[in-house]
């Protein structure tokens, strides 16, 4: 079974956490399939309407996977 890099996770998590609007980053997980990277995250963000925590968790999703080697989902 193949580890996760903690440079991966540190730099999932830096992105994060730099997301306009993004308070703080709960959970982070990423494991490899193959030789993809998946991840899931739980954001925290302030109080606001569902449609602009939405867009935020959008941005935060686009930066990481700019930022990650082969994420997906």
């Amino acid at each position: 079974m193949d580890g996760i890099e903690p440079d991966l996770v540190d730099r999932a998590r830096t992105m994060l956490c730099q997301t306009p609007d993004v308070l703080a980053v709960p959970k982070l997980q990423l494991r490899w399939v193959g030789h993809r990277l998946q991840g899931a995250a739980t954001i925290r963000v302030g109080d606001m309407p569902l449609s602009s925590a939405q867009r935020i968790a959008h941005v935060a999703e686009h930066e990481v996977a700019r930022t990650l080697p082969a994420r997906t989902g």
